[in-house]
């Protein structure tokens, strides 16, 4: 069995830095965050509602020396277990490399695939500091630390390219809380802070929040940057990805 594609992004230029990529969205999330933006995509669906994969693959064939990879986002993916690890193998068997979008709360699913190659990336979004108060409301439920914590040294020891990042919202993150963050993704870590954005969120509440705003961001990314080997902000009006020394 295949994990169900519940949408597709034909390319993208910032879902995979450096790479136009194809974007896969499953359905299905162990997590609540509130200011989820795809809140459509947290539930399970019927099984034949899903994109077939041979048009996708004829499609992506179409497009070989364009396209430079797919990125497997969701909902969270790992929640489908076997069904990923074989989604993974099969778009590698397209000559597709795959980038791999987390919460990381699946060790033991993203063990496998980092075991057999199937995986040539992750972004691992770590909603906030690890103490689990904290971190259920970033996540919408009483998030399993120990898992979280796994997922964050399996992929702080692993030799593929990682991003770790973290949204920040107003009122849910201070400056404490990233610097935390910053010390416990260590030395070597890739970290980017986002700009969180009201509008179609979980919670109604979320929506009535302001923006993050760019001086905020940067002011955290400062006091990140003494504790891993490079912070950077997204969401910042006028680049993609801004980097702050």
């Amino acid at each position: 069995m295949i994990a169900p594609v519940r949408g597709l992004l034909e390319s993208s230029l910032i879902e995979w830095e450096g790479r136009i990529s194809a974007v896969f969205f499953l359905p299905t999330c162990n997590f609540r965050c509130p200011n989820c933006h795809a809140p459509h995509l947290l539930a399970p669906v019927a099984e034949d509602d899903h994109i077939p994969l041979e048009p996708v693959r004829k499609l992506l064939k179409s497009r070989e020396g364009w396209i430079d990879g797919v990125v497997i986002s969701g909902g969270e993916p790992t929640v489908h277990g076997e069904a990923l690890i074989a989604l993974c193998r099969e778009i590698k068997g397209w000559g597709l490399e795959v980038r791999l979008s987390t919460n990381g709360s699946r060790p033991e699913t993203l063990g496998r695939l980092l075991a057999e190659d199937l995986i040539a990336s992750v972004a691992m979004d770590v909603k906030h500091r690890l103490r689990a108060y904290e971190y259920s409301l970033a996540a919408g439920v009483a998030a399993d630390m120990e898992a979280v914590q796994s997922g964050i040294e399996m992929l702080k020891s692993s030799c593929i390219e990682v991003e770790f990042r973290t949204t920040v919202v107003p009122g849910l993150h201070d400056p404490e809380d990233i610097e935390s963050i910053a010390k416990t993704l260590g030395p070597k870590a890739d970290y980017v802070l986002q700009a969180f954005r009201p509008g179609n969120c979980l919670s109604a509440e979320m929506n009535k929040r302001a923006a993050t705003l760019p001086e905020t961001l940067q002011a955290m990314a400062e006091r990140a940057n003494a504790h891993v080997a490079r912070c950077r902000v997204r969401g910042v009006a006028g680049c993609a990805c801004r980097e702050f020394k």
